[in-house]
């Protein structure tokens, strides 16, 4: 799996997490009793969900190392801390759904780390194996 290939999966998958929040907030509580009141806090999450996914699917466009390394971090710290925040909701006995969201969320964390640094977090000048240009 190539970058580019990465960065348009993450992108429609905050894209489908935004339009959840948004639009649907009530069905996407994971299991959580949802309070109307609350919904703005979902809707401003999907706000969030919908920024990211405009950042993943500019990013898919760009070749220049440090604008798609920037985009990486971000990804990598959203999804990690999503992940360990599901994690930690498990372990205070909220919906096992939660635990399929945060795998996701790890996945993406993972795939991040090994394919969007890669390439990616070494100097121009310098490649994976030490060597130069």
């Amino acid at each position: 799996m190539s970058l580019t290939v990465l960065l348009l999966a993450n992108a429609v998958f905050t894209f489908a997490g935004g339009i959840g929040l948004v639009f649907f907030p009530a069905k996407v509580t994971y299991g959580i009793r949802f309070d109307p009141q609350a919904g703005f806090l979902y809707r401003l999450l999907g706000v969030t969900a919908f920024s990211l996914a405009v950042l993943s699917f500019l990013a898919c466009s760009r070749k220049d190392r440090d604008a798609r390394l920037t985009a990486v971090w971000t990804f990598i710290v959203f999804h990690g801390l999503t992940a360990a925040v599901g994690i930690l909701s498990l372990a205070g006995g909220i919906s096992p759904f939660v635990a399929v969201n945060a795998s996701v969320h790890g996945l993406f964390t993972i795939l991040f780390l090994i394919i969007g640094l890669g390439g990616l977090a070494f100097p121009a000048s310098v490649t994976p194996d030490g060597s130069g240009k």
